[in-house]
């Protein structure tokens, strides 16, 4: 089921591609993550995780002022000294109609989904070894894109990712049980700007 899905964005990816141009953009955002991690001893504590304000590159296909775009992104987060994650997303974003009757610029709605892949590596902490996990990652997204002419625009949006990762740490004391440290989810938003090529 997994390579026929991979198969399937593959080549989704490919023909659009095929007839689009080159979408290069800048974004600032927040993200914060859902975690949760249980020790030997069955106590769970679950936290959030905000990123600091961040810039990311994002590359694409598409046009702006089209109806869909094929977007990869890549997020990598360091928790403490102890965690490492990178995400990386294919998202699929579909544009509604324009809100506003200019031809001079178009703002209208997109929704999207994601799909990605996750790492997770947890560094040796005391009473533990080091753990690590890596899957499969899906989300959606939503937001507001402005066009100005055919080659820039300016966007503001949401994510929410399912992440599911589970790093086990064994414990280094004999007879007790792995400790684990999850990532449920991220949630994310970003303002940006694109141009086309």
């Amino acid at each position: 089921m997994l390579s026929r899905i991979l198969v399937f964005t593959c080549a989704f990816a490919a023909a659009n591609a095929a007839s689009a141009d080159l979408i290069l953009g800048a974004q600032i955002g927040r993200q914060s993550l859902d975690i949760r991690v249980t020790d030997s001893f069955g106590n769970v504590e679950e936290d959030t995780s905000e990123s600091d304000t961040s810039l990311g590159l994002i590359v694409g296909v598409g046009e702006p002022g089209g109806g869909s775009r094929i977007v990869a992104e890549w997020h990598a987060f360091s928790i403490g000294d102890e965690v490492d994650l990178d995400l990386l997303d294919v998202s699929y974003s579909y544009f509604f109609p324009s809100l506003t009757k200019s031809s001079d610029s178009q703002l209208r709605p997109f929704i999207g989904g994601d799909l990605g892949y996750g790492w997770l590596d947890v560094s040796a902490i005391p009473g533990y070894n080091s753990g690590d996990d890596s899957n499969i990652l899906y989300g959606v997204r939503a937001g507001l894109n402005l066009a100005l002419g055919n080659r820039v625009e300016f966007e503001v949006g949401a994510r929410y990712t399912v992440v599911d990762l589970d790093a086990e740490l064994d414990s280094r004391f004999p007879f007790l049980d792995p400790a684990h440290y999850e990532v449920e989810n991220n949630k994310g938003w970003w303002v940006g700007f694109n141009f086309g090529f």
